[in-house]
């Protein structure tokens, strides 16, 4: 067995529920947590454990300041990876209840014993990836698009399924002009770079980042990837590959915070986990192509061909049936837990 499928195997594994001692099931539920969605994989949050508490908070030293400069995608991927947490308590017996605070830099989840049933959604966590590969086309039936609305509902969240191939096309062209201008900007290309893992030994110590089999991309060793990104990484590629992956694809989605604030955006990070969660129990595919919500000018096109006139389109994604990819690394629980332990 290879380090990587023996690494996957441990930190994907199913939810182990035999044991009821509070700070061992906590930390089953922190490793849950860790598989949410997040942006760039920089896993930006870290966890403070208790017996019947577990406050999840922003880790604001792996911020992306460039794609994302009022910290957005930290909060989305904060609610994301709260989302996780109240889905798998359910398979202990644990009604999770998450209060955000009013910055929304932290979320504190209470943890109450209750007769209640298991989460369906548990048993797509650890299977759950943003897959970039080309998707089959095929339109999606009444019942999945009826179950992935169902999903996405969430306080101040609107939840937009299209499916016109005229709306399709336009929002096509506007992760294409956002696409081209993030890349026209060095500070952008670095930030990228920075967390790009050529090879495999990179991306197994480091345990973050986009590996480059994730993406699609044979494995490098770190100097060459760096040293040839740059002949690789052209607009004109990057424009027929875009091109070519949302013409695959059954329909996009766009989720759209209503009332543009932190606690929001968490919400927002809540709703779109249980989506992505939801798609993956029925065999379909996701993939953020955000690059038109990235650029505040493109993102504003998106609000108007939405008809979206006071909130913010905050996540755009594709979606399909397509042949998964590689799974991404995760940090160790151990890197991103602390315990508080209560004394009698």
């Amino acid at each position: 067995m290879s380090d990587y499928t023996a690494t996957m195997d441990t930190c994907r594994r199913p939810l182990d529920t035999r044991s009821r001692a509070p700070m061992r099931r906590n930390r089953e539920l922190v490793r849950y947590a860790t598989l949410a969605t997040n942006s760039h994989n920089t896993q930006p949050w870290f966890f403070d454990v208790s017996e019947d508490r577990i406050t999840v908070h922003i880790d604001r030293s792996r911020r992306c300041v460039v794609v994302d400069p009022d910290d957005h995608h930290l909060h989305v991927s904060l609610g994301c990876a709260t989302e996780n947490i109240v889905i798998a308590a359910s398979g202990f017996g644990i009604v999770a209840t998450p209060c955000i605070a009013s910055d929304g830099a932290s979320v504190q989840i209470d943890l109450v014993e209750e007769a209640i049933p298991a989460s369906p959604l548990i048993a797509a966590i650890p299977l759950r990836q943003t897959t970039r590969s080309l998707f089959d086309g095929k339109p999606l039936t009444e019942a999945e698009k009826l179950a992935l609305t169902d999903a996405a509902a969430g306080p101040d969240v609107t939840f937009h399924l299209i499916q016109s191939p005229e709306c399709i096309a336009a929002l096509r062209e506007m992760v294409v002009v956002g696409n081209a201008k993030q890349m026209a900007n060095p500070k952008f290309v670095a930030e990228l770079v920075l967390w790009i893992r050529f090879s495999a030994r990179g991306a197994r110590i480091r345990r973050d980042g986009l590996f480059g089999r994730c993406l699609g991309n044979p494995s490098l060793p770190e100097w060459v990837g760096r040293v040839i990104f740059p002949f690789v990484f052209r607009v004109s590629s990057e424009t027929a590959k875009i091109r070519h992956q949302i013409s695959s694809a059954s329909a996009l989605a766009v989720f759209v915070s209503d009332r543009n604030t932190p606690v929001n955006w968490v919400e927002t990070g809540r709703a779109f986990q249980r989506f992505a969660l939801a798609a993956t129990s029925l065999g379909l595919m996701n993939a953020h192509i955000n690059q038109a919500i990235e650029v505040s000018e493109q993102r504003d096109q998106v609000a108007t061909l939405l008809g979206e006139t006071e909130g913010r389109p905050s996540l755009l994604l594709r979606i399909g049936r397509g042949e998964p990819m590689p799974y991404s690394y995760r940090r160790n629980v151990e890197e991103v837990m602390t315990e508080t332990r209560k004394w009698n």
